[in-house]
């Protein structure tokens, strides 16, 4: 049980630095947008830190391999925060357009054109 405690606690310290590092280069609005991006962060951390480290093949024992636990939650929380930012995005920009219009333009993405340079 402690090992299982501690493992959660690695894979929730992970995701907070993960989320914390992506958070000079995309800041949330205001502190409610913040402490919910940081949850989604803690979030991905706690449900794929350790099935990603069983899949490659790292039985996680974590008096033993705690730091593989931490790194891999800190890259679910660094993923986390960023799909959150790009929904948050996406909604955004799609607002004001019914489902059918954003389905679309999800299916026939328009190519942005490139300056031609001289």
């Amino acid at each position: 049980m402690i090992e299982w405690i501690s493992a959660k606690i690695s894979s929730f310290i992970g995701g907070i630095l993960g989320g914390l590092s992506i958070l000079s280069y995309i800041p949330p609005k205001d502190t409610k947008e913040a402490f919910m991006r940081g949850g989604v962060s803690v979030g991905f951390a706690l449900m794929f830190a350790q099935p990603i480290l069983l899949q490659i093949g790292l039985e996680v024992q974590p008096n033993e391999l705690w730091m593989y636990e931490l790194g891999i939650a800190f890259l679910c929380g660094f993923v986390g925060y960023s799909v959150m930012n790009w929904v948050a995005n996406f909604l955004a920009k799609n607002q004001d357009k019914d489902i059918l219009e954003v389905g679309r333009e999800i299916k026939n993405p328009k190519k942005k054109k490139r300056a031609k340079r001289k």
